[in-house]
């Protein structure tokens, strides 16, 4: 052994990795003979660059141990950087899957001692694809690629698998076929198979990369349940190799990444001498292929229903490839529904094309009963599709059948009026509802009446028969008079007549109408108040209100009256009041101007009387009211002034009544005595002034007295008193 070797082995042991992840797919080792004991080493290491973690990408180095094939004895080591990173193209110009392979390429030179048993290489490397469908625990074993070589006296150059297929992937449901052919230089020759895939010595979960490869023996990964060599993917036919060409065959049932080795064994005279190895995991995934035109929700042969009288469009969807171009030819379209009127149906309208469909309708305009049938109508449709990427027509047709037929009869029904209708007479005089009738077939007629009213009241009522396509509405009016009103009710019938094409159905509708009369609401006396009142009375003044009486019930008639015998209506000045008449409310003017002649102790008495008609129902209110007649309290004097100073500075230069009583008043004396009962001054109006001058000269300043007269209502009253002349 080396010294290079040994250091490099003991490295191995002291070595571990800090990162773990789940991208190894594969690889493969191939040995090229240079000159004399020189070789070129190539590893491919795969890895998948989607499933990956950004932080786990290809090794930017590596070492391969060398051991001698039939001692297990390492005698050399290479070491390897990342040199040339490949991406192979996967798919076709048809159908490109979402499948990445990332391939790294380290190449390197050695030199070999002669060793007539040859050689075997090893590297390890965790990290293979975890989600590995048919492996036990994959994520937790190791990988490990290997090649052995021939004695280097034989200047042999190992096989060299071909460049990564394009087809190299799985199609679930799909005969897969592809190729991992190699090529050997030496021309010698090639024996395919398949393997158990292999773990190494050193290389786990704790220890992803470590340096080099473990010796022979290696051992075999566990498959998992209902997996093995013999069933490596599933599916029918199971996988398989072909041992001369290298052509995988395989048809997995489900999605998943399917592990396994290919061998391939060099032979030179009949004898083994040397092999080379591919380690891989493949994903199985679904996939797009080319599949003949499809006319989409119609069966070969499929029938469709439509109805006369409206618009029809027929939908004729085309499925197909992305990638294909769609053509869709109306052949014919026969019977005799494409004659005459209707041959418009023979176009086929191309409305919109997307990639992989093609879209176009059949509009047929309304038809008449004459083309309902049971038989249906044809009509007949080719399709055919180019695959652009392999230019093969595919074709389909479509016999259609088109069965004009009317909808399952919708029964008419009256949505108004109700069945029983209330009319309260009052609220006002016409009365008026809608008749409706409705069918829930669009097309069908309907024909609205009244049938005969014999005994309807004793106004004519208004009722037009009308006719429309799926619902008619026609108003019902009658005007009521007090003469309508009875308790039997009224019936009236209303029929429609529903046509759809061969047949008639007629529905009727009786309507019980009751006319009565509202509730008999109270009359409402508004003004005045009607509490005895006393009234203060004035000369030549006027009293007035207004007499209001309001009827809830506004077909009522109000008559507003009142009694005239009271006395009060009987002297000069009489009340005035007109009596007054009309619906719901009234109003009339009461006006009185009593004189001091109505002064007197007893109440004057009206009654106001309201009197009510609602149709023949008479109801009478009778509102009395006393009235009580008086003058203000001020009837006599309350003070005479007792002092006169007529020297002009405006301060009693006169002597006059503070209070002149002029309420009902008459008969007024005043007179101003002297001293020596001598009359000095005499007026027959209280509102008189003395001035203090007797006969047009000033009198004598001292004692004067004065004696006031009037008779109140009937009162006669006298007030005597001494008054005092200063100057």
């Amino acid at each position: 052994m080396s010294l290079r070797a040994l250091l490099v082995l003991c490295l191995f042991f002291l070595f571990s990795s800090s990162s773990f992840a789940s991208h190894i797919s594969g690889g493969d080792v191939a040995v090229k003979h240079i000159s004399g004991n020189s070789f070129e080493v190539t590893l491919q290491l795969f890895r998948d660059c989607i499933n990956a973690s950004p932080n786990a990408p290809l090794p930017d180095d590596l070492t391969i141990f060398f051991y001698q094939l039939d001692t297990d004895i390492i005698t050399d080591s290479l070491y390897m950087e990342l040199g040339q990173v490949i991406f192979p193209e996967l798919g076709d110009a048809c159908y490109i899957p979402e499948i990445c392979i990332e391939i790294g390429v380290y190449v390197d030179t050695l030199e070999l001692d002669d060793h007539a048993a040859g050689y075997y290489l090893s590297w390890e490397r965790c990290c293979r694809v975890a989600q590995t469908t048919n492996l036990f625990d994959a994520g937790a074993e190791g990988m490990l690629f290997t090649a052995s070589i021939a004695d280097p006296v034989l200047m042999n150059s190992s096989p060299r698998f071909a460049p990564y297929p394009s087809d190299g992937y799985f199609c679930v449901s799909y005969a897969n076929q592809f190729s991992f052919a190699a090529e050997d230089i030496d021309g010698d020759s090639l024996v395919y198979s398949l393997s158990t895939p292999i773990k190494g010595t050193f290389a786990n979960g704790a220890l992803p990369d470590p340096l080099g490869g473990g010796p022979m023996p290696f051992t075999n990964i566990p498959w998992d349940t209902g997996y093995s060599l013999a069933n490596i993917c599933g599916g029918t036919p199971a996988m398989s190799i072909n041992s001369e060409t290298g052509v995988i065959s395989a048809s997995p049932d489900i999605q998943g990444f399917f592990a396994y080795g290919v061998v391939v064994e060099e032979y030179r005279d009949g004898v083994k001498i040397g092999e080379v190895r591919r380690e891989i995991t493949m994903e199985a995934t679904l996939c797009e292929f080319d599949v003949a035109p499809d006319f989409v929700g119609f069966d070969i042969t499929d029938t469709i229903y439509i109805q006369p009288f409206i618009a029809n469009t027929i939908p004729v969807v085309i499925e197909d490839n992305e990638t294909d171009s769609i053509e869709q030819t109306v052949l014919y379209l026969e019977s005799e529904i494409f004659t005459g009127d209707y041959d418009i149906l023979a176009e086929y309208e191309l409305i919109f094309s997307v990639p992989g469909q093609l879209y176009g309708v059949i509009t047929w305009d309304s038809l008449t009963c004459a083309y309902v049938r049971d038989e249906p109508y044809w009509a007949y449709f080719l399709t055919q599709s180019e695959n652009l990427c392999t230019g093969e027509i595919s074709y389909d047709t479509l016999n259609l059948a088109i069965v004009v037929q009317l909808p399952p009869n919708v029964n008419t029904v009256f949505t108004s009026p109700t069945i029983n209708y209330d009319i309260i007479f009052g609220q006002e005089d016409t009365y008026e509802f809608d008749v409706t009738a409705v069918d829930g077939n669009i097309y069908d007629t309907l024909s609205l009446s009244m049938l005969t009213l014999p005994d309807f009241g004793f106004n004519p009522i208004s009722f037009e028969p009308d006719s429309a396509l799926s619902e008619v509405d026609s108003p019902f009016e009658w005007v009521i008079t007090c003469e309508d009103i009875r308790e039997a009710p009224y019936i009236v019938d209303f029929q429609t007549i529903t046509s759809r094409c061969f047949t008639q159905d007629t529905t009727y509708h009786q309507v019980v109408l009751t006319v009565s009369l509202p509730d008999n609401e109270p009359t409402i006396l508004e003004s005045p108040n009607w509490d005895n009142d006393i009234y203060t009375v004035y000369q030549d003044s006027t009293y007035c209100f207004n007499v209001r009486a309001t009827d809830l019930n506004n077909i009522d008639t109000l008559f507003i009256s009142t009694d005239y015998s009271s006395d009060v209506f009987t002297v000069a000045h009489p009340a005035t009041f007109a009596d007054s008449s009309g619906l719901f409310d009234v109003v009339s003017q009461f006006c009185w101007t009593p004189l001091c002649e109505h002064v007197r102790a007893e109440l004057y008495h009206m009654d106001f009387t309201i009197t009510t008609k609602h149709c023949d129902v008479i109801n009478v209110i009778v509102q009395p009211m006393d009235v009580f007649v008086t003058t203000p309290s001020l009837g006599m004097l309350d003070t005479v002034p007792n002092v006169v100073t007529p020297n002009d500075d405006d301060y009693n230069d006169l002597w006059r009544l503070a209070h002149e009583p002029d309420y009902c008043v008459r008969d007024k004396r005043i007179q101003i005595f002297d001293r020596w009962g001598k009359q000095v001054y005499e007026s027959f109006d209280l509102a008189q002034e003395w001035d203090g001058e007797i006969e047009g000269s000033p009198a004598t300043e001292g004692a004067y007295y004065y004696i006031i007269q009037y008779t109140y209502l009937e009162d006669p009253r006298t007030y005597k008193g001494t008054l005092t002349l200063m100057r």
